[in-house]
C-alpha cells in the first residue's frame, strides 16, 4: 500500500507529475547555474520545490536536506566542484536514486564516469549532463508517443521518504518495496524507452570500460 501510495502521490496519473518534473529539470540545465558553496542547501531546496513540488512534499524538507548534503559529498569524491557539476549530482540521487552511478539500469552514468579519455572533472560533468539530458528527452519522447498506454515505461522515482530509500540520518538504503513481477516490469519499461543514450546524442560513443561498481557511485563511501 505504501509503494502504491507513493506513486499516486509522487509519480500521479499517469506518470504526469513525475512527466512534468524530468521537462523542469531539463529547463533549469538550460540556464546558467550558480550559488556559493555554503548556499548549496538552500539553493538545491528551493530549486527541487520549483522542479518537483510532489516529491518536495511528499519527502519533507529534512529529509531533502540529507539528500542535498549526501550529493554534494559524492560530487566532492567524483571531484565535481563547480555548482552546475554540484547541481547535476542532487538531481541525479533525486530521480534516480543515491547508487544511480553503479545502478546497471542507467549504464551510461557509469561509463561516463569511468570515461579514462575525458580527464578534466569539468569536461566529465559536462558530458554527463549531456548524457542525462539526452535520456530525459528519449523518456519523454516515449511517453508521449505511447497513447495507447500512457505513462508506461516512465522510470518511477525513488521513495526518498523517511523509512523508505532515504532516511533522515543519512543512511540511504532501498528503494520502494517491489516484487519480482515489478521488478521484471521495471527493467523491461527502462529498456523501452532506451535507457542509455545513442552515440549520436551524446556526441561519442560511450566507454568501453565498465569499471568497478564502488568507483562509479556518487554516494560517499
Amino acid at each position: 500500500q505504501r509503494a502504491l501510495d507513493y506513486r499516486r502521490q509522487v509519480a500521479g496519473p499517469a506518470d504526469a507529475y513525475a512527466l512534468r518534473a524530468l521537462g523542469n529539470i531539463r529547463g533549469l540545465f538550460s540556464q546558467t547555474i550558480g550559488f556559493a558553496v555554503d548556499e548549496l542547501v538552500p539553493f538545491m531546496l528551493s530549486e527541487i520545490n520549483l522542479l518537483y513540488p510532489e516529491k518536495a512534499a511528499y519527502v519533507g524538507d529534512e529529509c531533502l536536506t540529507a539528500l542535498i548534503r549526501k550529493a554534494g559529498q559524492g560530487a566532492s569524491n567524483i571531484r565535481f566542484t563547480s555548482p552546475r557539476g554540484v547541481a547535476l549530482v542532487v538531481v541525479l540521487m533525486l530521480v534516480l536514486g543515491h547508487g544511480c552511478g553503479a545502478d546497471p539500469i542507467y549504464p551510461w552514468i557509469a561509463r561516463t564516469l569511468k570515461n579514462g579519455a575525458i580527464t578534466d572533472p569539468d569536461a566529465k560533468a559536462k558530458r554527463l549532463e549531456e548524457t542525462t539530458l539526452a535520456w530525459l528527452e528519449q523518456v519523454q519522447t516515449h511517453l508521449a508517443a505511447t497513447d495507447a498506454n500512457p505513462g508506461k515505461g516512465v522510470p518511477t522515482p525513488p521513495d526518498t521518504s523517511p523509512g523508505a530509500d532515504l532516511h533522515c540520518d543519512g543512511v540511504v538504503q532501498t528503494g520502494p518495496p517491489e516484487d519480482g513481477i515489478q521488478a521484471r516490469e521495471r527493467g523491461q519499461a527502462h529498456a523501452r524507452v532506451g535507457t542509455e543514450p545513442t552515440a549520436a546524442e551524446v556526441g561519442q560513443p560511450p566507454s568501453s570500460r565498465s569499471g568497478d561498481a564502488a568507483d562509479s557511485d556518487l554516494a560517499p563511501g
